[in-house]
């Protein structure tokens, strides 16, 4: 699947959950590094979306996601990247 494809299927997924934000809530069964799902929590968190930077929080302390680019978005917006 094409990245233009995943991320169609990404917002056709996004438009049937109520709240937004379920799909972010569980991580891709192949794995998150280097994911769509991924890259999108991470670009959501650094917009500053509160709701975006608790689930981010939620995956690197459970080490789901483990990027550097993911603690610097936590770290600027005032979360202990490492204590999340």
């Amino acid at each position: 699947m094409s990245a233009a494809q995943q991320a169609g299927a990404l917002a056709g997924h996004m438009k049937q959950v109520g709240d937004g934000v379920a799909w972010a809530k569980t991580p891709p069964a192949r794995g998150a590094r280097g994911s769509l799902w991924e890259s999108r929590i991470i670009e959501l968190a650094e917009s500053g979306d509160q709701r975006f930077l608790q689930i981010l929080a939620e995956h690197v302390a459970l080490g789901v996601i483990r990027s550097e680019r993911a603690r610097q978005a936590l770290e600027a917006a005032g979360y202990d990247a490492i204590a999340a």
